[in-house]
């Protein structure tokens, strides 16, 4: 385990796949339903099958049977249970598009209650889907059916907004409380910029500077890099500059991925940058992925709060990156930051390749409880460390006279059982 991770200000970003995934899925779904629109089952792909239980599989046989009859909509419930009993992604993605060439448009409501309702899986989100090729076929008995169903909220907007982003947007404005208002806006906006990023970016300059707080923490939190980057940037060419503030800074604090250069130099450009920091602005993995880049783009910060403030963020990111050499440089030119927490943060990272240094490191520490304190901590990243790391904390403290405190602490460790 890196010794680091458990520092409770040093979060790891994590890459948003989920998110990805479903773009993928949601593009591949509506581009193949689009240049099959009119074809058979058979046509628009062949038959899909599913699995039978004992390893063999059959074809999904979808029955024509008059519409509004018990015996189709008992029919098409069972088919709607099949596909989304599908183990592979393939084969139901390719038995929910044959389904689809077989609904008549009063089989939807049944469809999208099976959808809903039914104990489907977790991996698929089928309703959206179902419910935008709805709205291209019957957009008004789509959008009377949603309104006394407020459970289809959700992708009746998502759809709806791709072909109405007026109407939809009041429908979603409309929605009390205020914070589900919101959320339902930040879902919509999502939504489109998975399948079309320039409607997306219009659809924000129609919001007001509030509304678009949602919708940019939705990105901020679940978008791919590609998605981020490119609203970044309508942010950073808004006119009104109390707007572009506040919109990058939401951008910038929620983003949960790797920092990038571009990035950093917009942070430069807000009014108070080191405000940004102290909310939540994350350097330190920049710094620990890409050192050189981090550190040129550190040295361009003018001297100041700001700096100094970056120095408690990027010092540890170097160490972990590799560069202890930039680290203490940065650190020579502000000590004043070297608080306690900070040097034990440093220990932490240098401990399981360099011990030596790194209790010496806690050796200067004028508070006798922290430099104690200090040691622990490069011991304990050793022996999480493993290895030739856990060895030498074994023979560091064979060879040396221990305080009650440490040897309380070793005790403590070697009765962990074996990991």
């Amino acid at each position: 385990m890196r010794p680091h991770a458990a520092l409770p200000y040093l979060a790891a970003g994590i890459i948003a796949l989920a998110a990805v995934t479903l773009t993928v899925r949601t593009a591949t779904l509506r581009d193949a339903a689009r240049q099959t629109e009119g074809m058979t089952a058979k046509e628009a792909g062949g038959t899909p099958s599913t699995d039978t239980g004992n390893g063999a599989s059959r074809p999904f046989a979808f029955t024509r049977l008059p519409p509004g009859s018990e015996s189709r909509t008992a029919e098409l419930r069972k088919q709607i249970a099949r596909v989304m009993a599908s183990r592979q992604r393939f084969e139901h993605e390719s038995a929910l598009l044959a389904l689809l060439r077989e609904l008549a448009p009063g089989d939807f409501p049944i469809a999208l209650d099976a959808i809903v309702h039914g104990a489907g899986n977790d991996d698929y989100d089928d309703a959206p889907f179902l419910f935008t090729q709805w709205m291209r076929t019957a957009p008004q008995d789509a959008l009377t059916y949603a309104q006394s169903h407020p459970d289809l909220e959700r992708p009746l907007l998502e759809a709806w907004v791709q072909s109405d982003p007026a109407a939809a947007l009041d429908r979603a404005r409309q929605k009390k409380p205020a914070e589900e208002s919101r959320r339902l806006l930040g879902q919509m906006f999502f939504a489109v910029s998975r399948q079309e990023p320039q409607a997306a970016l219009k659809l924000l300059d129609e919001l007001s500077p509030q509304e678009r707080e949602s919708p940019l923490e939705e990105l901020a939190g679940r978008g791919t890099p590609a998605q981020f980057a490119a609203t970044l940037e309508w942010a950073a060419g808004l006119k009104d500059p109390d707007e572009r503030t506040a919109a990058l800074q939401k951008m910038l604090l929620h983003w949960n991925q790797a920092h990038s250069a571009r990035e950093f130099e917009l942070l430069l450009t807000l009014p108070d940058p080191a405000k940004s920091l102290s909310k939540g602005y994350d350097l330190y993995h920049w710094a620990e992925r890409a050192p050189d880049e981090a550190l040129a783009g550190f040295n361009r910060i003018p001297e100041g709060p700001f700096q100094a403030a970056a120095v408690r963020q990027m010092a540890p990111g170097l160490i972990a990156g590799g560069r202890e050499d930039a680290a203490d440089a940065i650190l020579a030119r502000y000590p004043e930051t070297m608080t306690p927490f900070l040097r034990q943060t440093c220990i932490s990272l240098i401990a399981p390749h360099d011990l030596e240094r790194a209790i010496a490191m806690a050796a200067e520490i004028r508070d006798p409880f922290y430099r104690e304190n200090g040691t622990i901590v490069a011991l304990q990243a050793c022996l999480e460390h493993g290895g030739d790391a856990a060895r030498q904390a074994e023979e560091w403290t064979a060879s040396h006279e221990l305080s009650p405190k440490l040897q309380q602490f070793m005790e403590v460790y070697r009765g962990k059982p074996s990991q």
